[in-house]
């Protein structure tokens, strides 16, 4: 009777398909108490959309062989709220190692661990922003000391700063459109620059820290 698991307690990521919608989900699960009461959070990546839910629920029954089900409602919405309505609630299956979470319903199957291909975590992560459309996450802080900045160009999709800093971006060039971006078409959120140095030389157009040429 006790529901107790830590071992859930984890991010899992993967994938879900709904009838007119595929794209990537992370769930993290940050508590699990004795009565099986669970709370995190619930993330969406479609295309250049990025949403974000609280979510809590409730494990509802624990099987013979170690495989719990779980229902989670979705909370409230944080970024973009106009792209989606309320999702239902999601009656999710966790494999007898804790390792995957399955819900049917939506054709959803995630591993534990994060999926590095959407988080930004390193000054190289940020150079697959370079003529990309899809979206990304800020997780940390980074820091752009010793490091040449070449702006990135042609950027459509969207990143969410989540409240982290660029610090200390160094950029000498002798081109027009200089920024961290030069041509930034896409949407850009919650990030902060610390110590940013920009130097041109020449006849130069559109000089800014974010970008140079804001067509987004």
């Amino acid at each position: 009777d006790d529901f107790n698991t830590p071992e859930i307690v984890k991010t899992y990521s993967g994938t879900y398909k709904t009838a007119n919608v595929t794209g990537e989900a992370i769930i993290t699960i940050k508590s699990c108490d004795t009565s099986g009461n669970v709370s995190g959070t619930y993330e969406f990546i479609v295309g250049d959309i990025y949403g974000k839910y609280e979510v809590s629920g409730k494990i509802t029954s624990k099987k013979n062989n170690g495989n719990l089900e779980m229902s989670l409602s979705p909370g409230k919405w944080v970024i973009q709220p106009e792209k989606y309505s309320q999702l239902e609630v999601m009656e999710i299956e966790i494999s007898d190692d804790y390792k995957t979470l399955e819900c049917s319903k939506y054709q959803m199957n995630w591993s534990a661990g994060e999926n590095d291909k959407y988080f930004i975590k390193t000054a190289e992560d940020l150079k697959k922003l370079s003529g990309s459309s899809l979206t990304y996450q800020l997780k940390n802080d980074i820091d752009l000391s010793g490091v040449s900045w070449a702006p990135i160009d042609n950027f459509s999709g969207t990143l969410i700063g989540n409240g982290f800093s660029i610090k200390n971006m160094s950029i000498e060039a002798s081109s027009s459109n200089v920024g961290m971006f030069s041509t930034l078409s896409g949407f850009v959120s919650n990030i902060k620059f610390e110590n940013a140095s920009i130097k041109v030389s020449g006849r130069n157009e559109n000089v800014g820290i974010l970008c140079g040429n804001l067509e987004g």
